[in-house]
């Protein structure tokens, strides 16, 4: 082991010599007498070298005691996965005093930038997901000082690890757009995109998702639903589960419907006017999409203002219905316990109808992709035909509820139901 003594009276030589601590630590003498603490260390599979400091007893100087405990915290940080050698050198860029081009400061405005153009949603999960796993490895990092290694070692690998694949795809496209917003105010040379497309040689790929589960023929689909009406449970999570199977909207859809979007329900033509932000698709190409109700489902609307007419949501929270509609697990889950995981999910709802009414009216499978708002990339031919099969669509919807629903209860009977 090695001792102070030895450090003090270790002598130059023609060629630079090695006194070996242990633990990969060791002291480097030089032939101008220069003393240096370094540790060996391996990281992704390569040798590599950690300086520590000169040593000495000075100011700028590191004691035998001070080298152990850096080498120490050096292969704590190799046991988290970190190299400690890019760890310190990040820490050192971090006392920048330029914050116009400081990463979090940049990504701030840009998220200021086009969240106007985002749903609440969105804007929110974009934001945390760059609190969560972008600013605390890079966030104080200048953007020139960025390069791929640090995206894919601190940022994206993390992410790999918790297998949460897609997250991390979608991480390196917000961390991309950053970069380039950058390059476009000048921050950085157009080239500097170290979060680029060419990360994706490196990144795990998106496994391909599973088909929703979903029951496909009408009478075992009449039976789920029966058998989930009669299950235990707040009656909004049944009035959704049932305006779910009635409308095959998708389940966000769903839950963000507000009273102020239903419209002439007391008269021949009832519909309910989604606003595009609801809508699936990319920011900045969504349409709002107009759903032609059958008398059902305008039941279901009346029901459910009965008891939530209140709040700004039909189908509100049900532990705290002031502060936010019902989640997109609720009727999910409910499906659960009702026994049909693996089965019938709440998404399903839309491969039923689609599958059920392509074998009754084959001939308007086109009318079918427009009910499930599977529209052209063209927008003008999108909007044009949604307008256009309204009233298809209005004969298709009802034909499948009273299908659906025929001998069962009224919506508003689900409102007296067994709860939990």
């Amino acid at each position: 082991m090695l001792t102070n003594v030895e450090c003090r009276s270790a002598e130059p030589k023609d060629k630079p010599y090695k006194i070996y601590a242990e633990t990969g630590l060791y002291l480097l003498v030089n032939p101008n007498g220069s003393k240096l603490f370094r540790m060996k260390y391996m990281y992704d599979g390569k040798a590599r070298t950690y300086s520590i400091g000169n040593y000495g007893t000075g100011e700028n100087e590191i004691t035998l005691a001070k080298a152990r405990q850096e080498r120490d915290e050096a292969k704590k940080l190799l046991k988290e996965g970190r190299d400690p050698t890019l760890v310190r050198r990040l820490n050192r860029i971090q006392t920048t005093t330029d914050q116009s081009t400081i990463f979090q400061e940049v990504t701030q405005a840009w998220l200021k930038k086009n969240s106007s153009g985002w749903t609440p949603k969105h804007s929110a999960d974009v934001a945390s997901s760059f609190r969560t796993d972008v600013f605390p490895a890079i966030g104080r990092l200048p953007l020139a000082e960025i390069n791929s290694v640090m995206v894919m070692k601190l940022v994206l690998e993390p992410i790999e690890k918790r297998t949460n694949f897609e997250t991390a795809h979608r991480t390196r496209q917000r961390m991309s757009a950053v970069f380039r917003y950058s390059a476009a105010l000048g921050l950085v040379p157009r080239e500097h995109d170290p979060a680029g497309r060419h990360l994706l040689e490196v990144m795990q790929p998106v496994p391909p998702k599973r088909p929703q589960p979903a029951i496909t023929e009408l009478e075992p689909l009449r039976e789920m639903l029966r058998k989930a009406e009669e299950y235990p449970c707040h009656p909004t999570t049944k009035l959704a589960t049932r305006f779910l199977a009635l409308t095959a909207v998708r389940v966000a859809t769903m839950s963000g419907a507000r009273w102020e979007q239903f419209v002439g329900l007391d008269g021949p033509l009832p519909v309910w006017e989604i606003p595009a932000e609801q809508m699936k698709g990319e920011t900045g190409h969504k349409l709002p999409f107009t759903v032609p109700l059958c008398r059902q489902a305008v039941e279901v609307i009346e029901a459910a203002r009965r008891i939530n007419g209140q709040f700004p949501w039909v189908f509100p929270n049900d532990i705290r219905p002031q502060k936010g509609p019902i989640s997109n697990n609720t009727v999910i889950f409910h499906l659960y316990r009702v026994g049909y995981r693996g089965k019938h999910t709440a998404h399903g709802f839309r491969a039923s109808f689609s599958t059920i009414m392509n074998e009754r009216q084959s001939s308007m499978r086109h009318i079918i992709d427009f009910a499930l708002a599977h529209v052209p990339k063209d927008e003008v031919e999108a909007a044009y035909n949604r307008a256009r099969y309204l009233e298809d669509r209005r004969r298709l919807h009802q034909e499948y509820a009273d299908l659906l629903l025929e001998g069962f209860p009224s919506a508003f009977e689900l409102l007296d139901g067994p709860k939990r």
